[in-house]
This record gives C-alpha cells, sequence and structure tokens, in this order.
C-alpha cells in the first residue's frame, strides 16, 4: 500500500507537466504498441506523459555535426502533456493528445545568447478501430487501424529543429500486438504515413520490436519489458544548410530518423499502468543524435 500512495502521489505531480514542462516529443503516441489496445467498453483513461531530451550533435544531411562550441554546449527539448483515451464501443475508441513544448539552445547565435522556441505542442486527435482481437486462434493478433487529425502548435515552426513538425494534417496508421507463448514472450508493431499542409513533407513512420511480461502478484499486476527499433522518414524536402553559427533550417526540411528504443511498463490490479522508456539515435538526416527518455502513468477514470 505504502508503494500504492508514493504512485498515486507521483501521479498527481505529474498532472502538473503540461502547466510547468518546457517542450514536447514530435507527435508522440504511445509506446511499444499500446495504442493497439482499447479501454474497456465505457472506460476513460487518462494519462500524463513527459518527454526529454538533450543532444550535442545532428546529422547535417548525413554528416555529423558537433553543435558544442564550448564544452556542455547542447539543446534540450521537454514535453509535458496529457493523452485522452474512451472506448465509444466493442471495436471503437477515441484519443486526444494536448500538451505545452519548447526547445532551447544558443549554438546558433555568435554572441551564445540563448534563444528558446515555446508554445502549444502539435495536438492530436483520433478514432480508433479494433479489426482483431488476440485470442480468437493462435496466429491472431490485436491488431487496430487508427486515422487521426493533428493541429499545429504556437512554437516557432522555423526554429532550428524545432518540438515540433510546424503542420496541421492528418496521419493513417496501424498497429499489432501479439503474445506468441505462454511465458509471455510477444511481439509488437506498428506503421503509418503523415500528410499536413505548410509544404511540411509527408512522412512514413513504424517500429518493430520483442516483448517480455512477467505475471507478478500483490499489488502489481504484470510488468513487460520491451525493446526494438523505431524509423521515421520524410519524402521530400531540401536539407539543412550553412554554417554552424549560421545555420539554415525550416519547417520543410527532410527528416529521417532510425532509432532503437525500450523500456518497462508496470500495471496495478486497479488497472493503472506506470511507464519508463528511452530512444536512442542511431542514424538520421537532418536530424539530432539524441537520447529520449520519457514517464508516462495512465489511470482508468470511469468504467460503465
Amino acid at each position: 500500500m505504502a508503494a500504492k500512495n508514493i504512485a498515486r502521489q507521483l501521479l498527481l505531480l505529474g498532472g502538473c507537466f503540461p502547466l510547468v514542462a518546457v517542450a514536447t516529443e514530435n507527435l508522440p503516441h504511445p509506446s511499444f504498441g499500446e495504442w493497439t489496445r482499447l479501454p474497456t467498453e465505457g472506460q476513460f483513461i487518462f494519462t500524463p506523459q513527459y518527454t526529454y531530451n538533450y543532444w550535442k550533435k545532428y546529422w547535417k544531411n548525413h554528416a555529423s555535426v558537433d553543435i558544442q562550441r564550448v564544452p556542455q554546449d547542447g539543446f534540450d527539448h521537454n514535453t509535458g502533456g496529457v493523452r485522452f483515451d474512451y472506448r465509444l464501443a466493442r471495436r471503437w475508441a477515441l484519443d486526444a493528445t494536448v500538451g505545452y513544448t519548447s526547445g532551447a539552445t544558443r549554438f546558433f547565435d555568435p554572441s551564445r545568447t540563448p534563444h528558446t522556441s515555446l508554445g502549444i505542442a502539435d495536438s492530436q486527435l483520433g478514432l480508433r478501430y479494433q479489426l482483431a482481437t488476440e485470442g480468437k486462434s493462435w496466429w491472431q493478433p490485436n491488431l487496430t487501424a487508427r486515422v487521426g487529425g493533428i493541429l499545429q502548435g504556437t512554437y516557432a515552426a522555423d526554429f532550428p529543429f524545432a518540438p515540433g513538425h510546424g503542420g496541421s494534417g492528418l496521419e493513417v496508421a496501424f498497429g499489432f500486438t501479439k503474445r506468441l507463448t505462454e511465458c509471455g514472450f510477444g511481439l509488437y508493431g506498428d506503421c503509418g504515413w503523415r500528410l499536413r499542409d505548410r509544404s511540411v513533407p509527408q512522412t512514413l513512420f513504424g517500429s518493430f520490436g520483442l516483448a517480455q511480461t512477467i505475471e507478478l502478484s500483490g499489488w502489481a499486476r504484470g510488468l513487460t519489458m520491451n525493446f526494438g527499433y523505431a524509423h521515421s522518414q520524410d519524402l521530400s524536402g531540401p536539407d539543412v544548410t550553412g554554417t554552424l553559427i549560421d545555420v539554415n533550417y525550416s519547417h520543410r526540411v527532410k527528416e529521417v530518423s532510425r532509432s532503437i528504443e525500450g523500456g518497462v511498463t508496470l500495471t496495478d490490479r486497479d488497472g493503472w499502468v506506470f511507464q519508463y522508456r528511452m530512444e536512442m539515435s542511431m542514424d538520421g538526416r537532418n536530424t539530432p543524435q539524441r537520447t529520449l527518455y520519457g514517464l508516462a502513468i495512465s489511470v482508468p477514470l470511469a468504467s460503465r
């Protein structure tokens, strides 16, 4: 009970992140295919989430560029946001994500004056349909389709490596999870396409990985460990140009990101879900060489 009380206090603190945090990951989705699982019918889930990443290098086209003009110079991204999920019917669910975002650095200023871009993050509204439910047969995965809208945030879109994509639009995605063995070993994955206005490039994205779930007793019901690969690729756009202190960047730049991801998800007997995750860049184009850290706590608030 003491551990549960501490967790609830952390959730209350986490609920303040949208008010005090200073940046956001670009269009975050629940990690490791979790979005493919729908709430129980009539259930409302509230998820405060926070991500942070700090980087000192980026890929200019395919070349690595170090932004440290003095030691410890870098670029900070932070995220504070809230996700809402609601199951409408047996196979249908709604989701919405809102938050606050910023990026802060001084690397492109000759006088080394700090610069910050902050504001409302790109918001999302989605409708999900569960195409198949795991357990009907040995081969059948949990398979879900999602159609979503994207509303551009209020940050400066052409700030170098802005904490958002700089356009409104829509996306279509498919995701799955599949438990392969009785001991809890399984797979997850998703893929999708985004289309946005203001000449933002179309984007293909996806991830694939392994999952291991361990059943527990007491207040903790289960622990899941995940490890996988994530890829995001714009289909058009120019490269970053210019010098280190006179960088030419816009929201139309073509970005490519290849990374590995991993995390731990803990579910308690009341249905609360606590998640910690990391993502580390392996390769890319016109994108930061970053390590991202994320926290999320999902709380079921009502169910009829």
